[in-house]
């Protein structure tokens, strides 16, 4: 293939092709993010939240309606700028070997796909040492509520065994919005790194008690722990920590996490012209993508880290 700029615009429209392939070839189970934070668009250099620091509940209506704030306290979340990018070389595309470079392009679409799930991995990863709306860490021992009391949704020392799971389980199920009343949680999903797939298993997935060691338990019992969470493995916690892990809710229709899209993932830009400096000083055809976005925190009631 000679190189000229119809060569190299029917180059661009291919490029096009593969990103496409690339793009729908990340499934919904791989986007884990999805589960685990709100998908906000913003138009701004950052975005302010009023989380909510309560779930709703009805009341009898006595007298007039009772109108209450959605929330009192705010949070800024800035955008951040994103990129990959790569070079094709021009002697590939001569030769009409650029089919060897398809791989490349998908896995640029792949990155591209799965960059919120970056996002908001390193919001979790962050949470220990980042305030919140409502001035704590986000993961922390001491959430102030309006009646003077606290509460933690992060508990140190408690490696992931049958009777921690237990007691994380109901402190989360007893948790209180800022007006003292409870939230009524569930712990829907338990969230593992790989290291610990197996030990969740166990828990929530076995048949049998025996080897969950509580102290009333048999080899024979049958495992009454067994579905009362699905088990969300995340790849990316293990760089982290590989024995932190994490009990959420993740049925409601608040997420703990945010994921705020400014600029999504888009289709690459090509330097391909003949006279782009790439081109001509190194024979490389440049291609590249963006994003601009934040990962960033919603109600830290939805979530318990455990650290072992």
């Amino acid at each position: 293939m000679l190189i000229s700029t119809a060569s190299l615009n029917a180059l661009r429209v291919g490029i096009k092709n593969y990103w496409d392939q690339g793009f729908a070839s990340v499934t919904e189970s791989e986007q884990w993010h999805l589960l685990l934070a709100d998908q906000t668009d913003s138009n701004d250099a950052s975005e302010i939240y009023r989380v909510q620091d309560t779930l709703f509940r009805m009341r009898e209506w006595l007298g007039p309606r009772t109108i209450e704030n959605l929330v009192e306290k705010s949070y800024t979340l800035p955008n951040k700028e994103f990129e990959k990018s790569f070079g094709l070389k021009v002697t590939d595309v001569e030769d009409d070997k650029f089919g060897n470079m398809a791989a490349g392009i998908r896995n640029l679409a792949r990155a591209g796909r799965l960059w919120p799930n970056d996002m908001v991995y390193l919001a979790i990863a962050a949470g220990n040492a980042t305030v919140c709306h409502d001035g704590q860490f986000y993961f922390d021992t001491d959430h102030p509520c309006d009646d003077g009391t606290t509460q933690a949704n992060l508990l140190t020392t408690t490696a992931l065994t049958a009777a921690n799971y237990v007691s994380t389980r109901v402190a989360l199920m007893k948790r209180k919005g800022n007006d003292g009343k409870p939230l009524n949680l569930r712990g829907t999903h338990l969230i593992v790194p790989p290291d610990l797939e197996v030990t969740a298993k166990r828990i929530v997935e076995a048949e049998l008690a025996g080897y969950l060691q509580l102290a009333t338990s048999v080899a024979t019992d049958s495992n009454v722990l067994k579905g009362t969470a699905e088990i969300l493995v995340i790849p990316e916690l293990s760089a982290n920590s590989t024995t932190s892990w994490y009990l959420a809710d993740l049925s409601k229709p608040i997420k703990p996490f945010i994921m705020q899209f400014r600029v999504r993932p888009e289709t690459p830009t090509i330097m391909n012209r003949p006279t782009d400096e790439g081109v001509f000083e190194q024979g490389l055809i440049k291609v590249g993508t963006r994003a601009r976005g934040n990962g960033g925190y919603g109600m830290w009631q939805l979530i318990t880290k455990c650290t072992a």
